[in-house]
């Protein structure tokens, strides 16, 4: 997909800006063992500022595209519920400054798609509760027999066969 595309492009230039701010750090060592005056490298750090939100909205993306069928239709007992939430935040945190970021620069096509995904994100946010309820670690077949007895819910005895959907 192109957002699959987008992302892997992001990343590399994210992981390039990681690389020039490790060399600009190596280099003010060197200058300080040497006694020279230390040069400073604002650009590397403008230029990440302002890549910031393209490297989020596509990262995130990503991200949320390649996770959100295996979260909901894969099997809900292989779902880590700390991983879950974590995601979600993030992903939330992400995109929001992301539309921020877009709105300020008046970029509303790049707005459109970060929004998009926050709300696809948001529509699944409640959903953490439940994940994080059901896949404690103390849960235990008697507390499934009471859950189903409350909701009127049949769960398999196989609990590999649960999903989201």
């Amino acid at each position: 997909s192109n957002s699959s595309k987008y992302a892997t492009i992001v990343r590399r230039i994210h992981a390039d800006i990681n690389l020039f701010n490790d060399k600009a750090r190596l280099f003010n060592q060197r200058e300080a063992l040497f006694n020279i005056p230390i040069t400073e490298y604002n650009q590397i750090n403008e230029f990440e500022k302002s890549f910031e939100p393209y490297h989020d909205l596509w990262d995130s993306t990503d991200k949320w595209l390649s996770i959100k069928d295996v979260w909901t239709s894969g099997p809900f007992m292989e779902l880590d519920p700390d991983v879950v939430e974590t995601t979600v935040t993030t992903l939330q945190k992400n995109l929001n400054k992301s539309i921020k970021s877009f709105d300020r620069l008046n970029l509303p096509l790049c707005s459109n798609i970060a929004i998009q995904m926050r709300d696809e994100v948001d529509a699944f946010k409640p959903k953490v509760p439940l994940i994080m309820s059901l896949r404690n670690p103390g849960m235990r077949d008697r507390h499934w027999e009471e859950l189903s007895k409350r909701t009127h819910v049949v769960f398999p005895k196989d609990k590999s066969m649960l999903s989201l959907d």
